[in-house]
């Protein structure tokens, strides 16, 4: 689970299962906008070659518990730091603040 808290910046640790599977991320959007739409990114942060975006997706809008639910490939993912951002888009297709949020993949 993903979400923002006063004065917060760290680093959320995020264990690859033992087997290939799915990865379940749930995320706060910091301003939820009920009409709106979400789009995922998912970026390596530490130069690799292979840091470039590894996914980027419609995540579809707000569940009824506040979250938006996302689901990573495990086997798309190595040991790492990511950083995941949350980008509301509106009906009209404009776009608002990002949230981010940075995952260290173990």
């Amino acid at each position: 689970m993903l979400a923002r808290t006063r004065g917060s910046g760290g680093i959320t640790d995020v264990r690859l299962p033992s087997r290939a599977g799915t990865i379940e991320l749930r995320i706060l959007p910091s301003d939820a906008t009920p009409d709106a739409r979400y789009r995922i990114t998912l970026e390596r942060l530490d130069g690799r070659p292979d840091g470039v975006r590894k996914a980027q997706l419609d995540a579809g809008s707000i569940a009824p518990d506040g979250y938006v639910t996302v689901y990573v490939d495990s086997e798309r993912l190595t040991q790492g730091d990511y950083e995941i951002s949350l980008i509301p888009v509106s009906p009209r297709g404009a776009t608002g603040n990002a949230d981010r949020f940075v995952i260290r993949v173990q």
